[in-house]
């Protein structure tokens, strides 16, 4: 439990906000408009976290080997069914709406990639990719919250969001990053005709003395003035933007009205959970891991149909924190595995690729029935972080114990 003083502050002036979780800078303070409008220093970053581990075999399939399909009768997606990408792999055909974002050269995918650490714990390694660092590290702060550090401050109230329950670790250690479940609940639980004086109340009660409750509860008040600005009925999403009715496809829309509104964001994280399918996988058309990896198209295409022209200076990331063994088991699934998948989405990269040092899934290639390691993941946020985001100098403390070895894999700005 976060038992900093400013998390205190948060939980208590939010016991009258409808529960929302926030966490906010001491001494944050409004953007401006004119601030926010300027163009930005850096790509805006998405996180995208699918907990549980997703298969990345059956999402980008090896199709021309043998072994794949001899490794899983009953789950493999049958090569007639798969999408062309390149000599080796098709795109499963749930993803097909991500086809053309590939064939722009907006998607690239990194296989075989994963913590050089075999771990096939949830926790530790979720937490191990939220931290930037190995397993085995005592490091506590995220690494997205160790970049904002490093890029300075700016006085932005959302400058870091995230949609979720609690507060992504990756953000943790940045003090004005907004969690939230959505915009439009994003309100002090008080009637509108007595919302002002109840933020005078707080504001009075913050000013004119030094202390991290000071800070929180100005922040707070700065985050919902600037949530409230992005609210309906100002906002609207593209005509043609068409988000799936989800979890994930609500968060997303949150998200674009962020990175739309002139709010400061540089970073934003969003967690779906449900990845972890030991059992029950199911066919490639109606089975529990294609209707999964339908919404994660849908919600993809539509963020950038929504996002339109700030698509360019837009980075996102879709990783998970480890993948599937290669054979399936007894139950129709498949557990725990070693190296994964990961998406790079935007446009700055360098797509049309699947990046990766690819082995094969013939038993005398395996790490242990798994898919070995080849791309470090750290190697592909740090060379984000360095050609996207304009943080190249601090990758020593964002990704500390990191030999840096960028795979080519977005242009620099």
């Amino acid at each position: 439990m976060d038992q900093r003083p400013d998390a205190m502050s948060r939980r208590a002036l939010l016991k009258r906000s409808g529960g929302v979780a926030l966490a906010v800078a001491a001494g944050s303070t409004l953007s401006t408009p004119a601030a926010a409008a300027a163009a930005p220093a850096s790509d805006r970053f998405i996180q995208i976290f699918l907990r549980g581990g997703m298969d990345g075999l059956n999402a980008v399939a090896p199709a021309g080997d043998p072994a794949y399909a001899a490794a899983r009768p009953g789950i493999a997606v049958p090569a007639a069914a798969l999408l062309a990408l390149d000599s080796t792999f098709g795109l499963h055909p749930a993803l097909a709406p991500l086809l053309p974002l590939w064939q722009a050269g907006e998607l690239a995918f990194v296989h075989a990639v994963g913590n050089p650490q075999n771990q096939r714990s949830h926790f530790e390694s979720q937490d191990a990719i939220d931290c930037g660092v190995t397993v085995s590290s005592a490091v506590r702060t995220g690494w997205l919250a160790r970049h904002l550090i490093a890029r300075g401050q700016t006085g932005a109230a959302l400058r870091a969001v995230g949609i979720g329950e609690t507060q992504s670790l990756s953000l943790q250690g940045q003090r004005n990053a907004v969690t939230l479940r959505s915009l439009d609940n994003f309100r002090v639980a008080v009637g509108n005709q007595d919302r002002v004086a109840f933020e005078r109340a707080i504001k009075f009660m913050h000013t004119g003395f030094s202390h991290p409750l000071a800070g929180g509860g100005i922040g707070t008040l700065s985050a919902l003035a600037e949530v409230r600005n992005l609210q309906q009925p100002q906002y609207a999403t593209s005509t043609s933007a068409v988000y799936p009715d989800s979890d994930f496809g609500k968060a997303l829309r949150n998200l674009a009205q962020c990175a739309k509104g002139p709010v400061g964001l540089e970073a934003a994280t969003v967690d779906i959970g449900g990845w972890d399918h030991h059992t029950n996988l199911g066919d490639h058309v109606n089975g529990v891991f294609a209707r999964k990896l339908v919404d994660l198209a849908a919600g993809l295409t539509a963020l950038r149909t929504d996002l339109g022209p700030l698509w360019a200076d837009t980075t996102v990331v879709v990783v998970s924190e480890f993948g599937r063994r290669v054979e399936e088991n007894g139950d129709g699934g498949v557990d725990h595995g070693h190296g994964g998948l990961m998406l790079v989405l935007g446009g700055g990269v360098r797509g049309g690729r699947v990046y990766g040092n690819w082995r094969g899934v013939q038993k005398g290639v395996l790490d242990h029935g798994d898919v070995p390691v080849t791309t470090d993941w750290r190697n592909v946020y740090a060379e984000i972080v360095a050609s996207r985001l304009g943080n190249g100098r601090a990758l020593g403390t964002v990704f500390p114990g990191l030999r840096p070895s960028f795979l080519g894999l977005v242009n620099a700005r």
